[in-house]
């Protein structure tokens, strides 16, 4: 894993230290911050130029409440779009918890099933792969024509 580096996203950077650490890849600094108007602004600061990606975001928020599941989700496009404008080898998304998963099927008629959207936006972001732990429902792994791993992920303190 010599050609690969880690990009964390602001939902639980402890996470992304702790994998990091365990598999000695270095955490690319990079500065994520908000406009006035609350737009999200990026800047990697590492050449990440044919590089393998591992985004880590966790896509819930735990205790900041300054931030929403969707500041998230926005975020972890951003880093994606980033990254593929970078010509990097591969985007690999760790994303423990998948956002909207709940919203799987349609109850009743009008209703959208957002967690296809999410997968939609994903993917055409331009992540390679999706590494969860919790999506809910099985059938969220067939929104997506990307490989999707299930894992449990388990970083001893």
């Amino acid at each position: 894993m010599e050609n690969s580096v880690i990009l964390c996203g602001n939902s639980h950077p402890e996470l992304g230290d702790k994998i990091a650490e365990k598999l000695s890849i270095p955490i690319c600094k990079r500065t994520c911050d908000k406009f006035s108007n609350t737009e999200i602004r990026l800047k990697i600061h590492a050449n990440i130029r044919n590089k393998d990606v591992f985004i880590v975001q966790t896509g819930t928020f735990l205790s900041d409440k300054s931030h929403s599941i969707n500041d998230y989700l926005m975020e972890t496009l951003i880093m994606i779009d980033a990254c593929r404008r970078s010509m990097v080898k591969s985007i690999n998304l760790i994303m423990p918890c998948y956002p909207y998963a709940r919203q799987d099927k349609k109850e009743e008629s009008r209703e959208p099933i957002t967690s296809k959207l999410v997968a939609n936006m994903l993917c055409t972001a331009g992540i390679d792969r999706l590494v969860v732990m919790d999506l809910h429902s099985a059938q969220i792994q067939g929104f997506f024509d990307i490989p999707v791993d299930l894992s449990l992920i388990h970083i001893s303190e």
